[in-house]
């Protein structure tokens, strides 16, 4: 995504946006216009605005279904909606049809479209399969106590080095999604060059500067970064790092909950680089 697009999604007004250019994209209904499908936060800025109904999506399951389609596999939402969406959906499929809990998350799964590991993530563990789960606690339960005794060398790790105009060295020091601990990277920013402007949909960062000095965009705010100080930039916050120094910028970042190193081409780059 570019550094616009981010900006533009989570910086904008959608009541200043409709006066300059209008009702961009309908709201969307279902076929006896009761139910939203997509655009709740465009009714909230006008009750009036333009629908459309969708004289396909005619029950309550095809509503569910079609708003997770409509919304996630379309756009990045809050990870609070993508969970009610999907956890709604699986209530219906419970409740309604009476569908055994074992299958909820791959009935949801061929429903949507949607990777089954991807829907298993956002379902409450009441609508996963729970042999699965009970096996699955079994084994992060011997990962972490073999990953308690594990030590680890930073210096015998490969960098990555970046191309320009965002050049920078990359260590992935650390990084577990089963069990979901941490990611751990190191980076050394080259002097006048800065990272892009990005933000992290699902995971908290804390950045540790041990050397040089720079400036940090969070949002609005540009702040002084020098070494021994933290930076806290919570999920879903735009921010950027830019070395003003004339050596390099070197941060240790600690991501919770683990990072999708593969929504990173050059954090994946280097992890593939460290296997």
């Amino acid at each position: 995504m570019t550094n616009q697009g981010i900006l533009m999604k989570t910086g904008y007004e959608l009541r200043k946006s409709r006066e300059f250019i209008g009702e961009l994209y309908p709201v969307l209904l279902d076929a006896s216009g009761k139910f939203v499908i997509d655009g709740v936060h465009r009714l909230k800025a006008n009750p009036n605005w333009r629908a459309e109904r969708l004289e396909n999506i005619k029950d309550q399951k095809q509503v569910l279904v079609a708003r997770i389609i409509a919304n996630l596999c379309r756009r990045e939402v809050p990870i609070l909606e993508r969970c009610m969406m999907f956890e709604n959906l699986a209530w219906y499929l419970k409740e309604v049809e009476k569908l055994d809990s074992s299958n909820i998350a791959k009935e949801i799964s061929r429903l949507t479209g949607v990777a089954y590991r991807t829907v298993c993530r956002y379902l409450p563990e009441k609508y996963k399969d729970k042999d699965k789960v009970q096996l699955r606690r079994l084994r992060d339960s011997k990962r972490i106590n073999s990953a308690s005794k594990r030590l680890i060398y930073i210096d015998s790790i490969p960098s990555y080095e970046t191309p320009q105009p965002n050049k920078q060295e990359i260590k992935v020091i650390f990084s577990s999604n089963s069990p979901k601990l941490a990611t751990i990277i190191e980076t050394a920013l080259y002097p006048k060059n800065s990272t892009t402007l990005h933000l992290h949909y699902d995971s908290n960062e804390f950045a540790y500067i041990q050397e040089g000095n720079g400036k940090c965009v969070i949002k609005d705010d540009v702040i002084s970064i020098r070494p021994k100080t933290i930076v806290l930039c919570p999920m879903e916050t735009p921010h950027q790092y830019i070395n003003t120094g004339h050596t390099a910028l070197k941060i240790t970042y600690i991501y919770t909950p683990p990072l999708n190193l593969k929504s990173n081409v050059d954090f994946y780059k280097a992890y593939e680089k460290c296997k």
